[in-house]
């Protein structure tokens, strides 16, 4: 008997001492990030969790190169007032989150759009045809791209 009620004293005694780890709240949360270019926009949203969807960094590429990074809103909406010269390719980047402090630890996993080749301007009123002036601006644009590239290339090795 008296080995009994110590070892229930014992019982309860190391529950009161061990940490509690039941209102821990620890998760990982996917992402996935569309993207719309239309004229001097490029628009998306970031879907996923609620706590993933905001105030999160999004990241623009054009022809493979960083531009511009902006921040999502509540809902995870993001934009870029942006004139893209085509030819080129547009893409934009979540590169995850972690959010919360031990032990409530919450995970954004990162996420790319799709990669959108951009060969006309889309406008409200259908496509726009590239004139030859823009033809050229874009293989300029693609050469600046191309040596930023290889800049970069040779800054981080």
């Amino acid at each position: 008997m008296r080995r009994g009620l110590i070892a229930a004293l014992l019982v309860v005694v190391g529950g009161m001492i061990a940490p509690q780890t039941a209102g821990a709240d620890v998760w990982v949360g996917q992402t996935n990030l569309n993207i719309h270019v239309q004229e001097d926009w490029i628009t998306g949203m970031l879907v996923g969790r609620p706590e993933c969807r905001g105030n999160q960094t999004i990241d623009l590429y054009v022809g493979g190169v960083w531009v511009d990074a902006t921040t999502t809103e509540a809902a995870g909406g993001y934009g870029f007032a942006i004139t893209v010269v085509p030819p080129t390719t547009v893409q934009t980047r979540f590169a995850g989150s972690k959010e919360g402090v031990h032990p409530n630890n919450h995970d954004c996993l990162p996420a790319d759009s799709r990669l959108v080749v951009v060969n006309k301007v889309k406008t409200a009123n259908g496509p726009v045809k590239s004139s030859p002036e823009s033809l050229a601006a874009a293989s300029i644009v693609r050469s600046v791209e191309a040596l930023g590239t290889s800049i970069a290339a040779a800054l981080s090795s």
